[in-house]
């Protein structure tokens, strides 16, 4: 009897664990976007795997950010498709006023199981008076998710 609880207890473990594995989240603590400057949020496939890549950006009245405001490069911007070992980033843009908030990142994989996918930063540039400054919005500590 106490070999089947056993069991029991590993197959739910074991469950509830891989029930984990093959997708992600994390939080873009900080974006910012008006005339003079923008932020870009770069994000790395690290997994052997395509994966989709859904990136929710919110202003800081809690509204979605619409999707004039966001320029994809190496994503697909219908599908949020990333491939293997790839690096692309979504610029947030084009707002005639200060504008600012948070974004969520979320992923799955295409074809595969794997435990993290992804790592992550925003990168604030601003340029006011012709002046280029560039600072870091760290993602999940720097750790994949």
């Amino acid at each position: 009897m106490k070999s089947i609880v056993n069991v029991i207890i590993a197959l739910i473990l074991l469950t509830s664990f891989s029930s984990f594995a093959g997708s992600g989240k994390a939080i873009v603590p900080l974006w910012s976007a008006g005339p003079n400057h923008h932020t870009f949020i770069d994000i790395s496939n690290i997994t052997d795997n395509s994966l989709y890549v859904e990136l929710t950006v919110y202003r800081r009245s809690g509204d979605v950010v619409p999707s004039s405001n966001l320029t994809f490069d190496n994503i697909n911007a219908s599908t949020g498709e990333i491939a293997p070992n790839n690096t692309g980033y979504i610029l947030v843009s084009g707002f005639s006023h200060e504008e600012y908030g948070y974004a969520t990142i979320s992923w799955k994989n295409k074809n595969g199981d794997d435990v993290v996918g992804l790592v992550s930063q925003g990168v604030r540039v601003i340029n006011p008076n012709g002046n280029r400054a560039e600072y870091a919005v760290i993602v999940n500590n720097g750790m994949p998710f």
